[in-house]
């Protein structure tokens, strides 16, 4: 998140429920911004996975809602330094 650090004052976190994945929408530049949190470790979860979900069904609904901002582009980037991992254990997704 290094490049919100300039931007800090002007961007804030989305409200939602999620728990792994945090969110911003930077309405000048039109970019959605998700940042992957996944928790114990930072690696794909399942949660994460329903989160990230969900966030993309928000971002389309508000794409065709004319009373929404537009959203030229999508950002998912990890929030932890260093790391961008979308490997998963084997238990992570069973049943």
């Amino acid at each position: 998140m290094a490049h919100l650090q300039a931007v800090r004052t002007t961007l804030q976190p989305q409200q939602n429920d999620y728990s792994q994945l945090t969110t911003y929408y930077d309405e000048h530049n039109q970019v959605a911004w998700g940042y992957m949190n996944a928790a114990p470790r930072p690696c794909f979860t399942g949660t994460l996975l329903r989160e990230i979900v969900d966030w993309f069904g928000d971002v389309a609904r508000r794409v065709d809602d004319p009373e929404c901002a537009d959203v030229n582009y999508v950002v998912v980037a990890s929030g932890h330094p260093g790391i961008y991992n979308l490997g998963a254990t084997s238990t992570c997704f069973a049943s």
